[in-house]
C-alpha cells in the first residue's frame, strides 16, 4: 500500500502489472486521494481491491473483451441487462461482440474522444496526472446499474495495443449484491492494511494515511 512516492499521497493508486508473453493476474489493495472528496458518494471507499491481469500480447481485443465477459455474466452472474459501457470512438470494432453479451444501444455510450483524453479518468482513456508509471492509453469502462439508478463502475479494461485491466472486488461485490458499501465501513480495514505494510516494511506513514482518515498531520 505504501508506494514511497510523493505521487496520491504515498498511496498505491493502482496495480502495476507488464503485458508479456502470457497471462499474468494481480490483486493488489489500493486507495485514491482523489475520492476523499467523494467520500460520501455511494460506492466510495478509502480502500478497494483490484483485480489487474494482463493477457498476452498477441490477444486482441476480442479474446480480451469475451476473456472479461464470460466471467462477469458467465461465472459471477451479473444481469447484462443491468451493464453499461462508457468509452470512445475507438471501442466500435467490440460492439459485434459486445451485442453477443447483450450489450447494446442505449447500454453503450461513446464520449469524444479529444473529451476523453483531456480527462484522462478512465472512461474511454486512463492518463491521470502525475502518474508513476506515466500511464496512457484508451479504454472502455465497465458499469453496473443499482437499484438508485445510478451505474456503478466495476471495471476498467484497455483495448487496442493493451490486451490488460483491472476489475474492483468490492465493486464487483456490491453490484453482485445491489448494496452499496461505505467509506466508513472500510476505514477500520484502511488503518489497519496501512499501520501493519508500515510495521513490516519498516516505512513511515504517509501524508495519505492521515488525510483519509481524518488525522493531523504528524510535524
Amino acid at each position: 500500500m505504501i508506494s514511497g512516492l510523493s505521487f496520491n499521497g504515498g498511496l498505491n493508486y493502482d496495480d502495476y502489472i507488464t503485458p508479456s508473453g502470457q497471462d499474468k493476474y494481480v490483486i493488489q489493495p489500493s486507495s485514491r486521494m482523489e475520492d476523499i472528496a467523494k467520500k460520501n458518494q455511494n460506492g466510495t471507499l478509502p480502500l478497494f481491491t483490484a483485480f489487474g491481469f494482463a493477457r498476452p500480447l498477441n490477444s486482441n481485443p476480442i479474446q480480451t473483451t469475451k476473456f472479461i465477459f464470460d466471467y462477469l455474466i458467465g461465472n459471477l452472474g451479473l444481469d447484462p441487462m443491468l451493464i453499461h459501457i462508457t468509452s470512445t470512438e475507438l471501442i466500435k470494432p467490440l460492439l459485434p461482440t459486445l451485442e453477443g453479451y447483450g450489450i447494446t444501444g442505449n447500454k453503450i455510450q461513446i464520449t469524444p474522444l479529444s473529451q476523453a483524453r483531456k480527462e484522462g479518468a478512465g472512461s474511454g482513456w486512463f492518463a491521470p496526472a502525475g502518474h508513476p508509471k506515466n500511464a496512457n492509453y484508451p479504454t472502455y469502462s465497465i458499469e453496473y446499474r443499482m437499484p438508485d439508478g445510478k451505474d456503478l463502475e466495476i471495471a476498467e479494461i484497455g483495448i487496442h495495443d493493451l490486451p490488460a485491466g483491472a476489475i474492483g472486488i468490492e465493486r464487483l461485490a456490491m453490484a453482485k449484491n445491489q448494496a452499496y458499501f461505505s467509506w466508513n465501513d472500510y476505514l477500520p480495514h484502511f488503518k489497519e492494511l496501512l499501520q501493519a505494510d508500515s510495521e513490516k516494511n519498516h516505512d513511515a506513514l504517509p501524508v495519505g494515511y492521515y488525510e483519509i482518515l481524518g488525522l493531523p498531520k504528524p510535524a
